[in-house]
């Protein structure tokens, strides 16, 4: 088995970040327009499966979706500090382009 470069797992797991934060944001954004229609369990289900769906296809532990989980693979000495560096980086972008659409389709939520 070959083993796959660090810049291609880190775009992968951009991806499913984008993925995750996009549903489960979709399903609050939901629930606060119908009225509650969603409810609570439903918005948990939708984060949940997302997750499940990400190991599927991305083949990865559910801990590296987030930069948290990252510097606790560093932290515990699975990952070296050259391998977390891109996944910091692209998790910073995400959080700023998903900000930026967020903003743009629905603006500032009142709860």
């Amino acid at each position: 088995m070959t083993a796959t470069p660090v810049i291609q797992r880190a775009l992968a797991e951009l991806i499913g970040v984008y993925i995750l934060v996009f549903a489960g944001t979709s399903a609050i954004v939901v629930d606060n327009f119908s009225g509650g229609a969603v409810t609570q369990l439903g918005i948990a289900l939708v984060f949940g499966l997302v997750v499940t769906a990400l190991i599927y296809t991305l083949a990865t532990s559910p801990a590296r979706i987030s930069i948290r989980g990252q510097r606790g693979f560093w932290a515990a000495g699975r990952l070296s500090g050259r391998e977390v560096a891109p996944y910091a980086s692209l998790g910073a972008y995400d959080r700023i382009v998903l900000d930026a659409e967020k903003n743009l389709w629905v603006g500032d939520i009142q709860s």
